[in-house]
């Protein structure tokens, strides 16, 4: 989540990588404190332009309103921690050092804790094979005739249409180093069986995202299709959520951005 940049230690000792671990007979944890905030000189400078299908800019859009969108490839500030090593049984503190982090490093922390919510709310349903889980890729986000939120309305009256029940859903927004924007979208429905016809054509969507996309049923972990995409420190179209969820529970339903 970031990056170490000075160390003093008050008794000689191993560093720690995470947030507690045994050194010697020593059990030690990190204690964190505010210490500076800064901007990052380079953010200016790491803002890229990414042009927009021209019958996608109108007034009426609060986010494609203009001719292109903004990505920040660099984060805008930094911000640097006290951490406090600490004895857990005497509670003394063996060692000090400063550790910077970064608004999108504590954006994908707190992408990964969503993640850890869904999968532990969802996988246990999906290994009693209760649910089914669809693994989507948008492609060329930037191009595309629906927002991410427009897709999953649609797949929701899609499975209302037949009698499937819609559970929950997670996405990330991720843009490439050569600046090409796209979605991953997770969502999870009744258990359906398509043995033997592969992908039900309703649940394709290519042709009304209006670019290229994928879809594919989850096998085994939903884990292990969405955590390299939520653990990257990639870039973000500035003024855009770039992840988001809910689950039902209950007939409640919830979104969290």
């Amino acid at each position: 989540m970031g990056t170490k940049i000075v160390t003093s230690w008050r008794n000689s000792g191993e560093l720690q990588k995470k947030n507690s671990q045994v050194i010697g007979n020593q059990s030690i944890k990190k204690s964190y404190r505010y210490f500076n905030r800064l901007p990052n000189p380079n953010f200016d400078s790491g803002v890229k332009l990414l042009p927009l299908r021209s019958c996608l800019i109108h007034d009426n859009s609060a986010v494609f309103r203009h001719k292109e969108l903004h990505v920040k490839t660099e984060p805008k500030w930094f911000t640097d921690l006290w951490c406090d090593k600490v004895e857990t049984n005497s509670g003394e503190v063996v060692g000090t050092e400063i550790y910077r982090t970064n608004e999108i490093k504590s954006s994908n922390a707190r992408k990964i804790k969503r993640l850890d919510a869904f999968c532990g709310h969802f996988q246990p349903m999906y290994e009693r094979k209760e649910v089914s889980m669809l693994f989507f890729t948008l492609t060329l986000a930037n191009q595309s005739k629906m927002t991410i939120s427009g897709v999953i309305d649609l797949v929701k009256k899609r499975c209302k249409r037949r009698g499937v029940k819609f559970h929950g859903y997670i996405w990330t927004s991720e843009v490439s180093t050569e600046l090409h924007w796209h979605y991953h979208l997770a969502v999870c429905i009744d258990r359906i069986n398509v043995r033997g016809i592969g992908i039900p054509s309703w649940m394709k969507l290519e042709s009304v995202w209006g670019a290229r996309t994928q879809v594919e049923f989850v096998r085994k972990n939903i884990r292990h299709y969405m955590a390299k995409y939520f653990a990257k420190e990639n870039a973000r179209i500035i003024g855009v959520r770039s992840f988001g969820s809910y689950i039902k529970k209950n007939n409640h339903e919830k979104e969290i951005s």
